[in-house]
C-alpha cells in the first residue's frame, strides 16, 4: 500500500513540474514573439514615417509576413492602403499568393491578414504600388503603369469590352514608340562616335578656346556664339558645339549628343587665328575654360 502510494506521489510532483517547465517555457516564447511583432511592427512603421527606401521596407514587410507563418517567397508590390495618425494599412502582394493586409501601429501592434483571396487586388486609385524586380531592386513607376495598362487591356479583351481594340492598340504604339526612340538614341549615338572616330574630332582645342571667348555664357557650362551656336561642357569636362540650345542642355545634363557640329567651315577659320588674341582682349579668364 505504501508502495503504491509513494509511486502515486512520485507520478503527480513530475507531472506538476514538467507542467510547469512547459508553461514557462510557453510563456518565454510567447514574450519573444510579442516583442519580435513589436520590432517588425514599429521597424516598418518607423521607415514608413520617416520615408525610408522602399526596398528596405519591402523586406520588413515579408519579415513580417513569414512571422505569421503565412506564405510569401518573395514580395514583389505593396501600397500604403490607409493611413491614420497612430497606424497604417498596407496591401502586399507576394508571388503567387493572393494580396495581404499588414496593419502596423506606433505601440508596436501588428496584424497580418489575407492571403486567402479575400482582399482585392492592388489598385492604383488606392495610392502608389512599389513594385519590385527579382532582385529586390524598385522597379520606375513608368514601367509599372505600363505593365498595368497592357493587363488592364488583355482583361477587357478577355471579357469581351468593345473598347479593348482601342486599349490593346494604345498600348502597343506606347510601346513601339518608346523602343523606337530607344533605338534611334542608339543609332545616332554610335554613328556619331563612329565618325568622330574616324575624323579625330575635326575641331582643334585652339579653336574651341577661340570660339568660348567670344561667346556669351548663358548659365554654368553653356555659351552661345555670336553665329548662333551654341557650347556646352558635358559631365566629363568635354566641350562641344551645337546648333540649338536644346542639343546644347541634353550634352550638359546627360551627356547625349543631338546636332552636334563635329566639324567647322571656312567661315570659322579665323578664331583659329586669332584665337591668342582673344584670351588677352575679350576678359576671358583661364577659370572659364575646360579640356577639350
Amino acid at each position: 500500500m505504501l508502495y503504491r502510494q509513494f509511486i502515486y506521489y512520485t507520478l503527480l510532483l513530475t507531472g506538476g513540474i514538467f507542467i510547469s517547465f512547459l508553461s514557462a517555457h510557453h510563456a518565454s516564447y510567447a514574450q519573444d514573439r510579442t516583442q519580435s511583432a513589436q520590432e517588425i511592427s514599429l521597424g516598418i512603421y518607423s521607415a514608413l514615417r520617416q520615408g525610408g527606401r522602399p526596398e528596405g521596407i519591402a523586406v520588413q514587410l515579408s519579415r513580417a509576413i513569414v512571422f505569421f507563418r503565412q506564405s510569401c517567397s518573395r514580395l514583389n508590390e505593396y501600397q500604403v492602403y490607409h493611413e491614420q495618425p497612430n497606424m497604417i494599412v498596407l496591401k502586399v502582394s507576394c508571388i503567387a499568393a493572393p494580396p495581404y493586409g499588414v496593419s502596423v501601429a506606433a505601440n508596436g501592434y501588428l496584424a497580418v491578414y489575407g492571403g486567402n483571396g479575400i482582399l482585392a487586388p492592388l489598385d492604383p486609385r488606392d495610392g502608389r504600388i512599389y513594385a519590385f524586380r527579382p532582385d529586390g531592386t524598385l522597379e520606375p513607376e513608368a514601367s509599372i503603369e505600363l505593365r498595368r495598362y497592357l493587363q488592364r487591356g488583355v482583361e477587357k479583351a478577355k471579357m469581351g469590352d468593345p473598347n479593348n481594340l482601342f486599349y490593346l492598340m494604345v498600348a502597343f504604339s506606347l510601346l513601339a514608340v518608346i523602343v523606337l526612340v530607344a533605338v534611334y538614341m542608339w543609332v545616332r549615338n554610335w554613328r556619331r562616335m563612329s565618325y568622330s572616330a574616324a575624323y579625330n574630332n575635326l575641331i582643334p582645342s585652339e579653336v574651341k578656346d577661340a570660339l568660348l571667348a567670344e561667346s556669351v555664357k548663358l548659365a554654368p557650362r553653356l555659351y552661345q556664339h555670336g553665329d548662333d551656336f551654341y557650347i556646352a561642357r558635358g559631365r566629363r569636362g568635354k566641350r562641344r558645339l551645337f546648333k540649338t540650345r536644346l542639343g546644347a542642355e541634353f550634352y550638359k545634363r546627360f551627356s547625349l549628343k543631338f546636332g552636334e557640329i563635329i566639324y567647322m567651315d571656312t567661315h570659322h577659320s579665323e578664331a583659329l587665328q586669332s584665337a591668342p588674341e582673344a584670351e588677352e582682349d575679350s576678359g576671358y579668364t583661364p577659370g572659364d575654360s575646360f579640356s577639350a
